[in-house]
């Protein structure tokens, strides 16, 4: 279980106040629930509830993180969204190519894609040099080599010839 598992669960006790009902509804042991909020009072270093055979209570230390707890999971799960969004394309598009070919092929090309996705920053590094696809922060490098008929695209986690 990773912390904001464990902050997910502290807030349904803080909600619920009790571990018994949150492990019912959850339909985990309740010792699980138990050493959930043991390891974050031991990654926070301080105790965070103080728990009695009748009723919890939490400590300064434990309201304060109650009270900041929803906003960090909003925060997460709204980063996570962002990045599975199937919505409208956006952010960095950095694309490499040599001079004749990006100029004429690969600009028109970047020029429709960026009025049908305009959330796009789109960069075209046009050189006949050859280049570190990562120290330049490259997204898509396309070259083609007449001579000997392949063409290759290359991208920072992949190499294809073709």
């Amino acid at each position: 279980m990773d912390r904001l598992d464990a902050l997910r669960l502290m807030l349904d006790v803080a909600e619920a106040g009790s571990f018994y009902s949150v492990a019912r509804q959850r339909s985990m042991a309740k010792s699980t629930l138990a050493l959930a909020v043991t390891r974050l009072e031991e990654e926070f270093g301080a105790r965070l509830i103080i728990r009695s055979t009748r009723k919890l209570t939490f400590t300064h230390e434990g309201e304060i993180l109650v009270a900041d707890a929803p906003r960090i999971v909003a925060d997460w799960d709204a980063a996570l969204n962002g990045l599975r969004d199937d919505g409208p394309l956006s952010g960095p598009l950095r694309a490499t190519a040599k001079n004749d070919f990006g100029r004429n092929h690969i600009r028109p090309l970047l020029d429709s894609f960026q009025l049908r996705d305009s959330d796009v920053d789109v960069t075209l590094r046009l050189s006949d040099s050859a280049l570190d696809l990562i120290c330049k922060g490259t997204s898509v490098l396309r070259q083609v080599v007449a001579s000997t008929g392949w063409c290759e695209w290359q991208s920072n986690s992949a190499r294809m010839r073709v």
